[in-house]
């Protein structure tokens, strides 16, 4: 048995860049109607709270808070997905899981897929 963790890092934080991270909280934070949108400096905010959140190996909450916004993991994990989706097929394509999520589903596959083969005993030699 294998037990899989995401390194020193969450989730959301071990699988997705900031360059993928930063458009879904901005929607996010529109959809709450957050005032800070309107601040020129919201992008460098974001990321800097980003590369802080990295830094302390703390929970995406930590950046929901900082930003003023209403947590939303699950309208979060939403908007990943189309990322999460391409991010796998181009790492399943080239055969080089990278992401650890990927690289999870990964080695479930290959452990299911060894489990649900057909296997044969050999019988005693000289048997047909």
């Amino acid at each position: 048995m294998h037990i899989f963790v995401w390194g020193e890092d969450t989730y959301e934080l071990a699988n997705f860049t900031d360059e993928e991270l930063m458009p879904a909280l901005t929607q996010i934070a529109q959809r709450q109607g957050n005032p800070r949108l309107g601040e020129p400096t919201w992008e460098q905010d974001l990321a800097a709270t980003l590369r802080d959140a990295r830094a302390k190996h703390v929970d995406i909450k930590f950046v929901f808070s900082k930003m003023r916004m209403s947590e939303s993991k699950t309208e979060l994990a939403r908007l990943l997905w189309s990322a999460l989706l391409r991010k796998s097929e181009r790492e399943y394509a080239d055969d080089q899981p990278t992401t650890p999520v990927v690289r999870l589903v990964s080695e479930v596959h290959r452990v299911i897929s060894r489990q649900t083969g057909i296997f044969g005993l050999k019988g005693p030699s000289g048997a047909p």
